[in-house]
């Protein structure tokens, strides 16, 4: 692969990484939401509470993938 293709593929993971962080942040803000300390226990809306924290821990999961990708090729490409 050359450079340039290298470089690419680390300015796409780059733009990749913003809409997983986007998402991962609108994800923290409605599970914050479900969970304010406004509402009472009994009106938690649980499976909500619970499909949101799996979906925030399934987008950290990407991320740290998609750092990890990026790590490797700002290594091959030298830019430490």
């Amino acid at each position: 692969m050359s450079r340039y293709e290298f470089l690419g593929k680390r300015e796409n993971l780059r733009l990749h990484r913003k809409a997983v962080l986007a998402e991962i942040q609108s994800h923290r803000e409605s599970l914050l939401a479900a969970c304010s300390i406004v509402n009472d226990a009994e009106d938690l809306d649980g499976e909500y509470i619970a499909v949101l924290g799996v979906k925030l821990s399934e987008g950290l999961i990407e991320l740290k993938g998609i750092d990890r990708k990026i790590d490797i090729l700002t290594r091959e490409l030298g830019d430490e």
